[in-house]
Order: C-alpha cells, then structure tokens, then sequence
C-alpha cells in the first residue's frame, strides 16, 4: 500500500502561473518556506517549475534535499488518455519536473468513459504506487457520490480529495464525507480566485457578484485580528476547518503571508482563532469553478450532460447566476 508521508498544509498552487512567471514564482515561494508546490500537466507550466525546483536544490544542496519537498501533480483522463496510459501520463511529468517520484497523484477530473470507468481510473492509480512512481494516490473534483465507489474498491487508500472550499463555498457535507472516510481535503482557490474574473486576468464570467476578499465578513475579521483577509481566509481552512490549501501567488510578499497564516505560531499568536467562525457565515453560497466547460449534449463529446450530474448535488443556487455557458449546456435535467 501507499506508504505514510507528511503534506504541508499551505502549497504554492501552480494554476494560472504564466511559464514566464513559474522559475521566480518557486524560487520565492522555496526562499519563503513552501515545501509543498501543487503542479499538473494541463497547468502547462512544470518543465519551468521542474528547472526551478532543480536549480534551488543544487544551489542550496547543503541544506536542502528532494526529500524536504512534496509535489503534487496530476493526471488527467480523456477519451485519448484512458486508464492504461497513466502511468505514460506520469512518467511524462516525472521528466518535465526532473524528479524520480511524486509525492501524491491525483485524477483530476472525475471523467470516465465505455473503456474507462472510476474504478479502473483507481486500479491504474494503485499500480502507480506499487511501481515506484507515486508515494500516495487521490482525487480531485470529486463529489461524495463518486469517491464512495472509489473507497468500496481501493486496496491502497484515497489520501486526499482536492476541491473548491472556501468561505463562500464551504461545502460542509462534502468535507464531513471525506473526514469520515478517513480522506484529507486539500481546498483550491481558497481566496476566490479573483485573477479570473479581473479584466487583468483571464476575464471570464463570475458566479458571484461578491468577492470572496472583499466580502463584509472577511474584511471584519481580518481588521479585527490585525491581519490580511488572504491570511483570514486560509486560516479558516487551515485551522477552522482543517483542511490544506493551496493559494496562488506569484508575490514573494503575498506568499510569504499566505504560509504564515497556516502556521501554528499565526493562531497562537493572533486572536484570530476566536473570530474564525464568523466566516461560517458568508453568504452567498455558489461554486465559483463551476465546471460547466466539463458539461454539454452527447455529440459533444463530455462525460455529463448537466451540471447535476456532474457534482451530484441541487445545483439551484447556480440559478439566475452569470457565468460562461457551452453550447447546448444544461443546470439539471428537468431545466
């Protein structure tokens, strides 16, 4: 089986880092403290983030080793990427990031196919480890439903599921689920993503007319414990609901804030703690990263048809809500 390792409760997430940005982004975030960098291949980033991860353990060898790091990364099924072309898949991200062996595999998205299903997604993911490849295994974007199939077959154990969570998408059931089967959240874009939405950014729709960081809630807390609403929110994950994140930053400053606010020494030191559960308060709830690219009618090609079939949940709060939709989408089946 998968044998124990330690993660790191803040990583540096590596989505949306342009290439050109990647070799300083990591550079800083390893001078500030990170162990943990969160890479996949769709990210279109890992041979920089492989030369800059390579690079900082030649310069600081002496202190410094791949056993002090943990990477993430990930694989990611699609009719031409089935099951049996996983391993292929990683030993593809192994060369791009000049390692060995990853620290955690997770499938990314929870797309099966007639020659693919979740089940032999995981048999495959097993044999990653049993191979040298991967310390521990797990998923990503998985809904309580579609894990549970994982958990009645797995022989080496699901370690983590990494999702969307975050104060305005708290996701509580999901979360229970998981700490109940013994499986760790990992939160992605626990301050929002606001990059997407600037006209800086990627310039898409949001679900939400609120911003996550500049919420009423989040302002209040973090000028009430003397910190930034960034280190509010990931302390709310962190210490509040005790999951890991993963923040993306390519500001040495904004990173060194962000791993200080998963630090025991944040809250211990920072009344912060107590004011935490305000932020179980945020409303609107609504999933930013709502995945409806991921949806569309069977000519198209995608593994669901509505967005409920995706997540497995009353998808109602997505209602009346603007955001990008793909020709032919549906919210439900009854829509």
């Amino acid at each position: 089986c998968g044998e124990p390792v330690i993660m790191p409760v803040v990583a540096l997430g590596l989505w949306k880092v342009p290439a050109d940005a990647a070799f300083s982004a990591v550079t800083s975030a390893l001078d500030g403290g990170y162990r943990h960098l969160d890479c996949a291949p769709v990210y279109r980033n890992q041979a920089i983030v492989g030369a800059a991860i390579t690079a900082y353990l030649t310069e600081h060898a002496e202190t410094l080793s791949r056993r002090d790091l943990f990477i993430t990364s990930k694989v990611f099924p699609s009719p031409t990427n089935m099951h049996d072309n996983f391993e292929n898949d990683v030993r593809n991200t192994l060369r791009e990031l000049d390692l060995k062996y990853l620290d955690l595999c997770l499938i990314h998205w929870p797309f099966e196919y007639e020659e693919s299903s979740l089940e032999d997604m995981w048999m495959a993911m097993e044999d990653l480890v049993k191979n040298g490849l991967v310390k521990a295994i797990g998923v990503s974007n998985f809904s309580s439903t579609k894990l549970k199939r994982i958990l009645e077959i797995a022989e080496i154990p699901v370690s983590v599921n990494q999702v969307e969570m975050h104060a305005m998408f708290r996701q509580e059931a999901l979360v229970n689920f998981c700490n109940n089967n013994g499986v760790h959240v990992t939160a992605y874009g626990p301050l929002g993503s606001g990059d997407q939405w600037a006209s800086d950014g990627l310039g898409r729709k949001c679900a939400a007319e609120e911003r996550l960081l500049s919420h009423p809630e989040t302002l209040r807390v973090a000028k009430s414990a003397g910190c930034t609403p960034a280190q509010a929110l990931i302390a709310w994950i962190v210490h509040h609901r005790m999951c890991s994140c993963a923040p993306k930053s390519v500001n040495p400053s904004r990173q060194a804030e962000n791993i200080a606010a998963g630090s025991r020494d944040f809250v211990n030191n920072n009344k912060i703690l107590g004011l935490l559960s305000t932020l179980d308060k945020v409303e609107p709830q609504v999933r930013l990263q709502h995945g409806a690219f991921h949806t569309g009618p069977p000519e198209s090609g995608k593994c669901f048809r509505t967005l409920e079939e995706l997540w497995d949940e009353d998808v109602s709060y997505m209602l009346d809500r603007d955001f990008e939709r793909p020709e032919g989408f549906m919210l439900r089946p009854s829509q």
